[in-house]
This record gives structure tokens, sequence and C-alpha cells, in this order.
């Protein structure tokens, strides 16, 4: 597989992956006893939970994981001012619009649909779904500071092509699991854990996802290891969703004992889940093909646009009798035919939109 190939699978895979949200966030409002924004009170299909469970395990891991690869792919050939001026305008650009207008309109939706009108003077910017792009922005500047470190400890590693199974396989997820405990056991000892910094995230939050963008920018500079990761079987998912799962219902009752080692088993699942999805898009999607182009070119567009679709579509069919298997298909079809179109027949076309909304500077 060439290196070509190997980006085409990533590309696709992030597209999806943020496609996905659109199935998370409608699988909320139908989801049993559901807390989230919207939610329909007749719906009973528990199906619904357990797919919302299935697709938060891997889906920000793995972007988060293909992010750091694509980061430290831009770091290496355009350094890190171009680096940073990109990403600003990549991601606080769409952020600031759309937390200034569509997710305010979202918030005024929501207050006026609960019998809770809320002034235009109440109004505050909220990031809400793009709260990641804040975490991105933050992962950039930690990956700039690690750069030096980082590449001398990818030039220190021997070639891993070849070498091992699925025992290898195992010791480096387990290796992850536990970089990614040990961060986060840092900072909750520090008592700073959940104090929001800056009103925008939560070290505990960084420390989450921080050691899924740093293995996937350390893996950019480890064709050997990436090939490996292309081999891992999408047949492993299922276990790996499961392992997490279950293991995060031990931390929430286990002992303070046995708590911890639960959590840091649930680490090790969502890492399989992880490594097998991406192995899985690196198998159907390593080549360049109309509907890679399409997800590769769309997805921003789309996701930074469904999260008001989903809320609006939702409150539309709340009263009317259908199941809530209709109503989500309904839903995540129209939203994401919807998004696809604003971003075919008018973002797309628009150096202003463009800019706005997907952070494409004019003149490129």
């Amino acid at each position: 597989m060439t290196a070509a190939r190997r980006d085409h699978g990533l590309d696709a895979a992030r597209g999806i992956l943020m496609m996905l949200g659109i199935l998370l966030h409608t699988a909320n409002i139908y989801r049993p006893g559901s807390t989230w924004l919207l939610a329909d009170a007749s719906a009973n299909a528990y199906f619904f939970t357990w797919l919302a469970r299935a697709i938060h395990v891997f889906r920000m891991p793995a972007f988060f994981w293909i992010s750091g690869y694509f980061t430290a792919m831009t770091l290496l050939r355009r350094g890190p001012a171009a680096l940073l001026l990109a990403r600003a305008t990549r991601l606080l650009v769409p952020l600031i619009v759309v937390a200034s207008t569509l997710n305010v309109a979202q918030d005024l939706l929501l207050a006026s649909y609960k019998g809770q009108p809320l002034a235009w003077a109440d109004v505050r910017l909220q990031a809400h779904h793009l709260w990641f792009l804040i975490d991105l922005a933050a992962f950039t500047l930690l990956l700039c500071a690690l750069a030096p470190a980082l590449r001398a400890l990818q030039l220190r590693a021997g070639d891993a092509a070849g070498r091992g199974g699925l025992s290898t396989l195992a010791i480096a997820l387990a290796a992850c699991a536990l970089f990614g405990y040990a961060l986060e056991l840092c900072v909750r000892l520090s008592g700073l854990a959940y104090q929001p910094v800056l009103g925008l995230f939560t070290l505990f939050e960084l420390a989450n996802y921080f050691p899924y963008f740093l293995v996937g920018a350390y893996m950019h500079g480890r064709r050997d290891l990436l090939q490996r990761l292309a081999s891992v079987s999408p047949l492993w998912l299922p276990l790996g969703i499961a392992i997490a799962m279950l293991a995060a219902h031990w931390t929430r009752s286990a002992p303070g004992s046995l708590a911890e080692p639960a959590r840091l088993l649930q680490l090790f699942g969502i890492w399989l889940s992880v490594a097998s999805a991406l192995g899985g898009f690196y198998r159907f999607f390593d080549r360049s093909t109309a509907f890679t182009r399409l997800v590769s070119d769309s997805a921003y567009s789309v996701y930074l646009l469904h999260h008001i679709l989903v809320i609006a579509l939702g409150m539309l069919l709340m009263g009317l009798p259908w199941w809530p298997w209709a109503k989500f298909l309904v839903v995540s079809v129209a939203t994401t035919a919807a998004g696809l179109a604003a971003h075919l027949l008018l973002i797309r076309r628009s150096r202003v939109l463009s800019f706005l909304l997907n952070g494409k500077p004019p003149a490129a």
C-alpha cells in the first residue's frame, strides 16, 4: 500500500467519523430517558441508547488520531508558523461563525420550544457540537512544542514492519491505554481536572483525547506502524466496543479500588476499537473514488450545519405518532441530504462561504 493510498483511507475515515455525529445526535433524541437537548418522551427503543454509546466509544478518539496524523504532516511539510496560521483559519473561523449564528439560533429555538423564551440580551456564544475544534487548537499548540521530542522518539524506534502478531498488537494497545490512563491520573491528582480553562475546556477533557492525537502524530513518521495498523481487521471493532462499554459500566458502579482498573480496561477497549475502525477504513476506502471525494470534501460543512437541523427536524416530528425508528431515519437522512445540498450548491461555490464555514482562504 502506498502512502498516497493510505492517506485516501484517512481522508475518508475523517469524513465518515464526522458524519456519524448525525446518527449519534439523532439517536440521542430517541433514547429512552434521554436528557439531551431534545428528547422524545414517547421513545422506548433501547437500540438507540446502545447505538449512541457504541458510536461514542470510537468516533472521537479515532477522529483525534487522524487529526494528529494530518497535523504532523502539515507541521513537517510547512513548519510551525504556517501550521498555526492554517489551523487558526481552518478551526477558529468556522467555530466563531457558527457559534455566533447557528448555535445562537438553536438556543433561541430550543428555549421557545420549551416555553422558556430567551431574550437576546441573555444569549451567550456556545461551541456546542464544535467543542472539538477548541481541543484541536490546543492540541496543535502542544504538538508544536513537543515536535522535537516526538521526532527524536520516532528516529530511535526500530522498524516494526512484519514484526509480531496479535500479541504485539495487544501489547501496543495496552501501552497506549496505560499512557492515556497515566495522563488522566496526573490531571485528576492535580485537583484542577474539572476546572474550566477560560470557559473553553477542562484539563481532563484534554487529557482524555490528547493521547489519540499524539499517537496519530507519532505514527505519521512511522510508516512501518501505519502499515501494521492498516492490517488490523475491522472484525475486532465489536469486541473493542463491548469491552469499553462493559468497563465503563464497572467504572461508574464499582467501588473505588476496582474503578481504576476498570477505567484502564475501558481505555484498552477504546484503543482496540480505534485500531480496528482505522484498519477497516484502510481496507475499504484506500482508493480515491467519487464517494471518498464527496465525503472528504463535504463532511466539515455537513457537520457544522447538522446540529440545528437535527433539532429542528426532531421538533417537527415530535408530535407525530410514528415509530422512533421512522423518525430516526427521516431526521438522519433529511439532515444529511440538506447538509450535502448546502455544501454542493452554496458553500463550495462561494469563496466567502468556503472561508466562513470551511476556513479556506478566498485565495485558495
